[in-house]
């Protein structure tokens, strides 16, 4: 199985990236195998020994072997590791207690197991760690959520301050003016001789305008922090969705394509 193998960690795995020509080559032939029989067909199908044949309706020794990918639930993999390694134990605790002397099979035996122990002590402990990244990337997530909500929290508090503090009501259409002129300054409280000149046009206490811009403000500042949570709660909902996925169809084995002129 792959997921023993060193060369394949079990991150390298759980990264398979399934939109190489290889993997979509694989997708096509399975997809050919299980298409219901035509006359139109150029292969036949065969299943012999858990390997897909399709051979050559007119060249019967030209075949495409593919040995079918598998894939298994991450945790229950887990707990089956821990199982092997357990066994492996107790199975070296009874060589290690003989009374006798250990014989030539014994030392094998007992070398055997210790390599498989390695192995699957290292694939739980990559499982583990893998399981932890997975966890600290949830709380920076979470954290970032947290923030984003004490923000739009306060910002929208200093917004009904800020509104109830103004005396001044003004039409929609200076409201609007107001909100023009703050876009246009980089969403930022332009200076006093822009504030004067623009309360001058609106027909609008000097102090008042600049209390509309710093409500403005506010609005602008709320309005960011609740896109920036939603937007990072939608990346959450999509990390958690791809690992619940990728967790539960965890490719242990990657596919094998064989082709015999």
């Amino acid at each position: 199985m792959d997921f023993l193998k060193d060369s394949d960690t079990i991150e390298n795995l759980y990264n398979f990236n399934k939109n190489t020509d290889n993997y979509k080559e694989y997708e096509k032939y399975l997809s050919y195998y299980y298409q219901i029989p035509s006359k139109k067909d150029t292969y036949g199908r065969e299943f012999i020994d858990g390997k897909i044949i399709l051979y050559d309706l007119k060249i019967p020794t030209k075949k495409i072997m593919i040995t079918p990918s598998k894939s298994v639930q991450l945790f229950y993999l887990l707990k089956n590791l821990e199982l092997q390694k357990n066994i492996i134990l107790q199975k070296i605790s009874l060589i290690i207690e003989k009374p006798d002397n250990l014989t030539s099979e014994d030392k094998k035996e007992f070398d055997d197991l210790k390599k498989n122990y390695g192995i699957y002590i290292k694939k739980i402990k990559q499982i583990d760690n893998f399981d932890e990244i997975h966890e600290k990337k949830k709380e920076e997530y979470i954290i970032q959520l947290i923030d984003y909500s004490q923000k739009m929290a306060k910002y929208y508090n200093e917004r009904q301050n800020l509104f109830n503090d103004i005396k001044e009501p003004i039409t929609k259409l200076n409201k609007n003016e107001i909100i023009k002129a703050f876009s246009s300054q980089g969403s930022k409280i332009p200076d006093q001789v822009f504030i004067n000149k623009l309360s001058k046009q609106l027909n609008v206490p000097s102090d008042q305008t600049e209390k509309w811009f710093s409500w403005v403000e506010k609005c602008f500042q709320y309005l960011n922090s609740k896109k920036e949570y939603n937007n990072t709660l939608k990346e959450l909902n999509t990390y958690e969705d791809e690992y619940t996925y990728k967790t539960n169809y965890f490719m242990i084995q990657k596919p094998l394509i064989e082709k015999m002129n």
